[in-house]
């Protein structure tokens, strides 16, 4: 026994070691909201979303989960973050399958057509969107896969600071955020379900688009989507591909026409929600704050079109009335201040812009 007390203080060290470190890893991360929409995925009750929304701001500030919840009943979750590129998307719903099982999925098919803009230079990938997501998951095997295929590869930057961000934020610590205690536990929940409120507004060009041609994905992309489709038919569950509203261009719907005909081929249908912008009522003068983004006041009118869209296709049940979902009631009075205060910065900033032009 004398013999192994040394081995066994060893093993005691490396044991306290690699929990120090975990801590520290979780003290160190910063206060983005793209991690915490990403960590508030595992804080949410297991087996509840019938819906899951994955991608970038083209999904979280145009998708409001409570108001579908509010005025559906549709249990639901924006899990994404910015500039999200589409590699990930197998990743998350890795990811998502660990604690949901979801009646459908949506997927951002945005993050296909502005992968090959920001790319089309052939110039390596920034590493920021990858890092706004793997910042967010914890260490497991589903992101050491993904940390090993594409970083040192596609992505620039040493492997080790994606496994062990500790190195890449360690100046963090004494500025820690305090919502990263209950991301360490698994047990932090994001009070919006996902949603990024945003207080600004411009009124925004909207463009002619008519075209039926199509633009290959580049060949890089044209694997990630071949890739995505194959693991999706593994899961069996249904999914949709959706292009929220914005100022769209002949070139994207290029884009878009490719896109969709490849996953129809495949049996998933393709959303491009441009063409239903005046059935939702959205008004490019009013509801955008860029080219690429909506208001509060667009996103609820996104939101009210898409919930019913889906429900009606999809029989997604509404939950309300059901003490189970009661947690997401519970949300509602925080839900309803932020957007009773964004949308009064908003109208300030009408209001600001319309003395100015006077």
């Amino acid at each position: 026994m004398e013999k192994l007390k040394p081995f066994l203080r060893i093993i005691a060290f490396a044991v306290v070691l690699v929990l120090v470190v975990h801590v520290l890893t979780y003290l160190a991360r910063p206060d983005f909201p793209d991690v915490k929409d990403i960590a508030g995925f595992y804080g949410e009750q297991e087996n509840a979303l019938d819906l899951v929304y994955i991608g970038g701001s083209a999904a979280f500030v145009y998708y409001a989960p409570l108001t579908a919840w509010e005025e559906f009943g549709l249990a639901s979750y924006v899990y994404g973050a910015n500039t999200i590129q589409p590699e990930l998307y197998v990743t998350l719903i890795r990811e998502m399958l660990k604690t949901q099982r979801p009646k459908l999925i949506l997927l951002d098919a945005r993050a296909f057509q502005y992968r090959d803009v920001e790319n089309e230079d052939a110039q390596p990938p920034a590493e920021v969107p990858y890092r706004n997501t793997l910042n967010g998951m914890p260490l497991s095997w589903n992101k050491i896969q993904f940390i090993h295929q594409y970083v040192g590869t596609q992505i620039p930057g040493p492997r080790l600071s994606f496994y062990l961000d500790l190195i890449k934020f360690h100046q963090n610590i004494p500025d820690f955020c305090p919502d990263n205690l209950q991301m360490l536990t698994g047990s932090y929940f994001h009070p919006y379900s996902g949603f990024h409120f945003v207080e600004k507004w411009a009124p925004t060009p909207r463009y002619e688009v008519s075209t039926t041609e199509q633009k290959p994905l580049s060949p890089d992309t044209r694997e990630i989507l071949t890739e995505l489709l194959d693991y999706l038919d593994s899961t069996g569950i249904d999914c949709v591909f959706v292009v929220s509203p914005y100022a769209e261009k002949n070139s994207h719907k290029m884009t878009y026409n490719y896109v969709a005909e490849q996953v129809a081929a495949r049996g998933y249908p393709f959303l491009d929600c441009n063409e239903k912008v005046d059935e939702m009522g959205l008004d490019f003068s009013e509801d955008f704050y860029n080219e690429g983004h909506v208001t509060v006041f667009g996103a609820e009118k996104y939101t009210r079109f898409l919930a019913a869209y889906l429900m009606d296709r999809y029989a997604l049940p509404d939950r309300r009335g059901d003490p189970d979902y009661a947690f997401l009631d519970d949300r509602l009075p925080g839900w309803h201040q932020a957007m009773e205060q964004t949308k009064a910065a908003i109208l300030r900033l009408k209001e600001e812009a319309t003395a100015y032009a006077e």
